[in-house]
Order: C-alpha cells, then sequence, then structure tokens
C-alpha cells in the first residue's frame, strides 16, 4: 500500500499533519493530526490579578480573541456571582457574531478556498472570483468594526469588562452599523452560496 505523509499542513489556524494509505489508487485510510505546542498562556497568569485574565487570554489567538476575552471574563463573574444587564448580554453577542464574520472568513475565504482552484496564495482569487474576494474583505472588515465599535479594538478587546463594558459604544457608530448590516447580510448569503458550490 501506497502512503501519502504531509508533515506540516499549511493554511490553517496552528500546525497539523496528514498520513493517508491509497489501495488502488484511492484512500484506504486517512488521519490528521493536529498538533499544538505549549502555549504556557496559564503560566503567563499565575501569581496575577485575575482582573487580568480577559487581557491576557485575548492574546491567546489573533483570529478568535474576542472568544478568549469574553469567556475569561464569563468565568470571573460565574466564580464570582456577577449578574450583568441583558444589554451586556447582547452587546457580548455582537461581538461574538463579530468574530465569526471575520474568523470563519479568513478561514473559508482565505485559507481553504485557494485549495479549490489549486491555487498557492488566497490573492490569486482576485484574478478568479474578484467579486467575492471583495465581498469577503467586505464581510470580515465589518466584523471587525463591530468589535472596534463594542469591544473598543478590532483585536484583543479592551473594552468588555466584568460586569460589563467600561464604556458603552457611541450610538452614531451603532446607527452605521445596523445601517450596513442588510448589505453584510446579503453579501454574508452571497459568500455562502459561493463556497457551497465549489
Amino acid at each position: 500500500m501506497k502512503t501519502v505523509t504531509i508533515k506540516h499542513v499549511t493554511r490553517i489556524e496552528g500546525h497539523a499533519t496528514f498520513w493517508g494509505a491509497l489501495k488502488s489508487g484511492k484512500m484506504a485510510e486517512a488521519r490528521y493530526h493536529t498538533l499544538e505546542g505549549a502555549r504556557l498562556m496559564e503560566g503567563v497568569l499565575v501569581g496575577r490579578n485575575y482582573m487580568d485574565a480577559p487581557l491576557v487570554t485575548s492574546r491567546i489567538c489573533g483570529v478568535c480573541p474576542v472568544v478568549h476575552n469574553l469567556t475569561a471574563i464569563q468565568g470571573i463573574e460565574r466564580a464570582m456571582k456577577v449578574k450583568v444587564e441583558p444589554s451586556t448580554t447582547v452587546l457580548r453577542k455582537i461581538m461574538m457574531i463579530g468574530q465569526m464574520l471575520t474568523s470563519h472568513g479568513v478561514h473559508a475565504y482565505f485559507m481553504c478556498i485557494p485549495d479549490f482552484y489549486g491555487r498557492d496564495s488566497s490573492l490569486d482569487l482576485l484574478k478568479i472570483a474578484p467579486k467575492h474576494s471583495i465581498l469577503a474583505v467586505k464581510v470580515r472588515e465589518y466584523g471587525n468594526q463591530l468589535n472596534r465599535v463594542i469591544g473598543g479594538r478590532a483585536l484583543h478587546p479592551v473594552n468588555s469588562q466584568v460586569g460589563g463594558f467600561l464604556q458603552l459604544p457611541d450610538k452614531r457608530k451603532i446607527k452605521k452599523l445596523l445601517d450596513d448590516s442588510q448589505e453584510i447580510l446579503q453579501a454574508t448569503v452571497e459568500l455562502a452560496h459561493f463556497v457551497s458550490h465549489l
């Protein structure tokens, strides 16, 4: 049986290897192994004030900092029995939507789709699918803008805190996000349709 080994799978978040066995030209067995080295984030937090955890843990990943930030906040809130206002819950959900638009867009469009076209770079997609390339960047930027307005920054939020937010988002900026939301929703649906038909 012929085997195929890829020691470093590219264009993924993290590190991975692949091993496959071919029988009569077809994949008979396949193994995908995710490799995560020691991140030692826990060690960075040892001896620090527990209120540092949301800011420190958001730096675990540049693709998905919001989930790490909000998870640390919610863990502290549960431990301290802190109840938050419904508006805080809504704003946090919007931050998560912003992260999903950003991280899923990066994963699907910039890391995966080039493989469907046999390309090494997502920049090649500008020639192959220019309209969808522009839509993907627009959706990603909208996700970043959601987190910039609510979380204080597109990456590694600083405005979300235990119990709520340091300050509420600017109403004019929220209105602009709402005004743009239908266009972004349509773009997201169009991109999902495009990806599902590759």
